[in-house]
């Protein structure tokens, strides 16, 4: 079992001394067989198989000036071993927890169900709270943080911890054992970090509702990773009843949340995605690519109700790789998100297929001119031509649709730029092919020539429509008849035969003649 401190003290110990930045040096040891003291402020320690943290005592030297600590993809599965991290990193701005089994053990003393209580039924419970083998909790945003008993692991010491093991293993589907894992309130851990800022917790699995009471006292954070932890909703009564304005007002709030990164889970209601709305209100930048979400409802009624208020921040949305299959989608995020400015749909969903298979384009300037408050889509900026362009083009091919087709949006375009009339369809690409008349002897056939091959490939087209035997071809010669300027030049023999047949600008209806040379 390896501890952090362990693995932190083997990694840069054998740091050459060149090979550390002016913000990071070793201290030497103040006593033999001391902790080194590291003194930078980023540290990476991912994929060093720590499963603990160490002594506490040794933590606070090594880390006191630490603002960023990465420890993914380790076996750390105790909540106290990080919450005795943050005691020790005062300054601790940026933490990765990923790929940790943090799901393995209890974070506070919780219930089966996990019960939203009011704030004085979860006091008076808090009295029986070994009673009755765990504590229930109270995820209002009024209730008081000293009613959530946080579990005795939290001041055991790593031989304590050893010994409670065993016992701790058993919290894990949301049970507490009645030896000594109850304790009163702890009123002076309200705050775990004052700096923490950024929280990674992707393929991590612990329950959202542990993760909701987590955040209560993480006051400050700002951002937040929760991929790939097979969320298939948030709250269950929102999403079954996501109505009720009772749902939306008990739902914890987190004003100060502004970036929530939710990836790769399974949402697939649109209804949770507005439950993520009402617990962080403040929030700018979402992020749900790779979830199975097949479609977005427009808010319910005439557009007075409040529901849009939820995403009332909301600045930048990504839907990379989403189910989105309609454009009724797309006109309801302008309903929810009304300043959106940002809006990532990626190329690998089922909208794009939508109409036909219309070209990438198309799908570009009919988002565009549907989302008023877009400045960038798919990160590509959005110019000021480029939404004129888009509009203009919205409203000329939605107008030539019955009036009950047409989209809520063209109505407003329409009264924008005016009734606009489809463009006149010009085809300004090459000719490539001309139909022309061939003559040989009393005989007249028409073929349709390539005007990219060269006159000998012609030849042999043209001879092969009276079936001339091959050896008679090299024997051939074509004379070509302009009937605008046979008057005024006469026929011209095509002697070159490496020449293209496009440089004698040819017109459908002109004539080659075949002829044998003597």
């Amino acid at each position: 079992m390896t501890t952090l401190v362990e693995a932190l003290q083997r990694k840069f110990k054998d740091l050459a001394a060149d090979e550390l930045s002016p913000e990071c040096k070793l201290k030497p040891a103040s006593r033999a067989g001391g902790t080194v003291p590291v003194c930078t402020r980023v540290i990476a320690m991912d994929h060093q198989e720590i499963s603990c943290i160490g002594d506490p005592k040794e933590m606070g030297s090594i880390f006191e000036d630490v603002r960023e600590l990465d420890v993914s993809t380790n076996h750390i599965r105790f909540w106290s071993d990080v919450f005795v991290l943050l005691e020790s990193s005062p300054q601790l701005q940026f933490l990765n927890l990923s790929y940790n089994p943090l799901h393995e053990s209890s974070l506070f003393c919780e219930s089966d169900r996990l019960p939203d209580l009011s704030t004085q039924s979860a006091l008076s419970h808090n009295n029986n709270c070994c009673a009755d083998l765990g504590c229930d909790l109270n995820l209002r945003t009024n209730s008081s943080n000293s009613a959530i008993n946080l579990l005795v692991e939290l001041s055991l010491s790593e031989y304590e911890r050893q010994n409670e093991q065993c016992k701790l293993d058993k919290c894990t589907n949301g049970r507490a054992e009645t030896t000594g894992l109850c304790q009163p309130p702890n009123t002076s851990a309200v705050c775990l970090s004052h700096q923490l800022n950024t929280l990674m917790l992707n393929s991590t699995h612990v329950p959202w509702k542990r993760v909701l009471i987590l955040l209560n006292y993480l006051p400050n954070l700002t951002t937040l990773h929760t991929a790939l932890n097979d969320y298939r909703y948030c709250c269950q009564e929102a999403t079954t009843q996501p109505d009720r304005q009772d749902v939306a007002n008990c739902a914890s709030s987190f004003p100060n949340l502004t970036h929530l990164y939710f990836s790769e889970n399974r949402i697939d209601d649109w209804a949770t995605v507005c439950c993520l709305g009402r617990h962080f209100p403040g929030l700018k930048h979402l992020v749900l690519l790779k979830n199975p979400l097949p479609r977005i409802q427009r808010p319910p009624g005439d557009g007075s109700d409040p529901s849009p208020q939820i995403f009332a921040n909301l600045i930048d949305l990504n839907l990379t790789e989403t189910q989105i299959s309609t454009w009724e989608c797309i006109d309801a995020l302008t309903w929810w998100m009304p300043f959106l400015s940002s809006l990532r749909l990626g190329k690998n969903i089922p909208l794009v297929e939508v109409g036909g298979g219309c070209d990438a384009q198309t799908v570009r300037y009919d988002v565009i001119a549907r989302m008023p408050s877009l400045t960038s889509y798919n990160i590509t900026p959005i110019s000021d031509d480029e939404r004129e362009r888009a509009e203009r083009d919205f409203v000329r091919r939605f107008g030539q649709l019955d009036a009950i087709q047409r989209p809520y949006r063209y109505w407003e375009l329409e009264s924008l730029h005016g009734h606009l009339p489809p463009l006149a369809s010009v085809n300004l690409s090459p000719k490539r092919n001309v139909r022309l008349r061939v003559v040989l002897d009393n005989q007249e056939k028409w073929h349709t020539c390539c005007l990219r091959r060269s006159i000998a490939k012609i030849r042999r087209e043209v001879c092969a429509l009276f079936e001339m035997p091959a050896e008679d071809v090299k024997r051939t010669r074509l004379v070509y008849y302009d009937m605008d300027l046979i008057a005024a030049q006469g026929p011209e023999e095509m002697r070159n035969l490496s020449r293209l047949l496009y440089t004698y600008h040819p017109a459908d209806g002109d004539t080659i003649e075949i002829t044998l040379r003597s």
